[in-house]
């Protein structure tokens, strides 16, 4: 599962990784503020300004009580909470990112302290 994608305005398209051509784009759904093309769009940050400040015809977002973790975003930089309802786990250790982890306890809403990383060179 790779979370929610919305088809790209104006026939825009990129390129991913492996050279595919993509006119879908991954959606920041943990995000609330997240409702328009150029707020929501994930991997598109050198074309950010290309994208239209329009709503999304879909509301995608997380709205339930219960944290989730997630992976599978390759997110760049040292590891952090995404948002106050979600957590990405995914910070690109292959690529020389961070292994990383969340000590949950229960709690209602991600700490920062619960999250343990390391780097991928350390060693």
């Amino acid at each position: 599962m790779k979370g929610p994608e919305e088809r790209q305005p104006s026939e825009m398209s990129f390129s991913d990784k492996d050279g595919h051509v993509r006119r879908e784009m991954r959606l920041n759904w943990w995000k609330l503020d997240a409702t328009t093309f150029r707020r929501a769009a994930i991997g598109m940050d050198d074309r950010r300004e290309e994208l239209p400040d329009v709503e999304l015809p879909t509301d995608f977002r997380y709205r339930e009580s219960k944290p989730v973790l997630f992976g599978r975003y390759w997110m760049n930089g040292k590891a952090k909470l995404t948002s106050s309802k979600a957590a990405c786990l995914d910070f690109s250790v292959a690529k020389e990112g961070y292994l990383t982890a969340y000590r949950w306890s229960g709690e209602g809403i991600p700490s920062s302290r619960n999250l343990d990383y390391v780097s991928a060179w350390a060693p």
